[in-house]
């Protein structure tokens, strides 16, 4: 079946000069506007899930649990323990600009590459986290999640590292759940991103490639018009709690689609009247679960606004954005953007951005640990 286009285009082009040469925006405005699209369609019917794949009725604890799984086997240094829990074709992006993975071979070779070097520096990872957010299709037969653990490295008469990196996932079941996509970032300030010669110090992402899986035409379509039409994505995007759109920025996440939407309604008209437009310039990759409720696309994409010299084009971002049926119609419940970052670019948390952990986190509180020396250095 077609998909439906719910909403005028949005002018996409520049819309020439402005009158700075930051972009003519708020902070806030211009966070909401780098995460503002569109997506209507009418998702495929699937048949129903065999015996075998008929997932269990807990199916979000057991999303949770292997959200933990994922920690442990960080924090212990045992990647071959993740085997289990990603499918043969996961795609996965890290932080830097060649960190983009489409195999469980590669992915897990990565990791070891990673974490192999902290244990024999008798280094330390501990990964402390709140529950993350998890959300399950109508079906139970594909889910996903966002998260933002605190992740501590320890090492040997040197001061701490402390990250908080953004993590989002979809995950599919097939007689267990598995991760078959996964971002994984550190933000990066709008003033770095915006600065003169920013094009020059930040990398452009590896491309990851065209592969439009099988049905996935709709998801490939809604994407593109993500992009180019801004109010649709805000009458588009789901009212669920469990959504989630995340930028560049450390400000920008966003949780809850109403939430979201009532924020950034008022932004629209502005948005067309700027001269932001993006393109997408590597991929798209994409994939409908077996559900076929749900499902993600995969691009870098490039943004264009206006400064008094003429058009800018900033350094390429990541994307991965995940879509869910509701009522017949897709709707978008996961927006993560990624500007990849060299070890030398990525910015430690520093204690006074470390919240208290909530009482069912069931891990000691980060800042009861070890607080003095934090160093605010790279991971490296």
């Amino acid at each position: 079946m077609k998909g439906l286009d719910c909403g005028r285009r949005g002018a996409s082009g520049s819309a020439g000069p402005v009158l700075a040469p930051r972009p003519p925006l708020t902070a806030v405005a211009a966070s909401a506007l780098v995460l503002l699209g569109a997506v209507c369609a009418t998702p495929p019917k699937a048949p129903p899930p065999s015996a075998e794949t008929k997932p269990p009725p807990d199916a979000r604890a057991q999303v949770e649990a292997l959200v933990l799984r994922l920690y442990r086997a960080v924090e212990s240094l045992e990647p071959e323990k993740l085997e289990d829990t990603m499918t043969p074709e996961v795609v996965a992006i890290g932080l830097g600009p060649g960190d983009f993975f489409n195999s469980r071979p590669a992915l897990l070779e990565e990791l070891r590459q990673q974490l192999v070097p902290i244990g024999l520096k008798g280094e330390t990872l501990t990964i402390d986290h709140e529950r993350p957010s998890v959300a399950v299709a109508a079906d139970h037969r594909s889910a996903w999640f966002f998260d933002r653990p605190l992740v501590t490295r320890e090492r040997p008469n040197r001061p701490l590292q402390r990250y908080r990196p953004r993590v989002t996932g979809h995950l599919v079941f097939d007689q267990g759940w598995r991760l078959d996509a996964l971002h994984v970032s550190l933000p990066v300030s709008n003033d770095t991103l915006y600065a003169a010669g920013s094009d020059k110090r930040l990398t452009a992402p590896e491309d990851p490639q065209v592969v439009k899986g099988k049905g996935t035409e709709q998801l490939v379509g809604l994407t593109r018009r993500v992009l180019d039409d801004l109010k649709t994505k805000v009458e588009r995007t789901s009212d669920a709690d469990a959504v989630v759109l995340i930028g560049t920025d450390a400000a920008e996440v966003f949780e809850g689609g109403a939430a979201f939407k009532k924020m950034a309604r008022p932004l629209v008209a502005q948005a067309k009247k700027s001269g932001f437009s993006f393109s997408i310039e590597g991929g798209p990759r994409a994939s409908l679960a077996p559900g076929g409720q749900s499902g993600w696309v995969i691009a870098n994409v490039a943004m264009t606004y206006g400064t008094p010299k003429g058009p800018r084009t900033l350094v390429p971002f990541r994307s991965l954005w995940i879509f869910a049926e509701e009522k017949g119609l897709w709707s978008l419940v996961s927006e993560h953007q990624s500007v990849a970052l060299r070890p030398e670019q990525r910015e430690s948390a520093l204690p006074q951005e470390i919240p208290v952990d909530p009482p069912d986190a069931g891990r000691p509180k980060a800042s009861a640990r070890k607080d003095a020396g934090v160093e605010v250095r790279p991971y490296d």
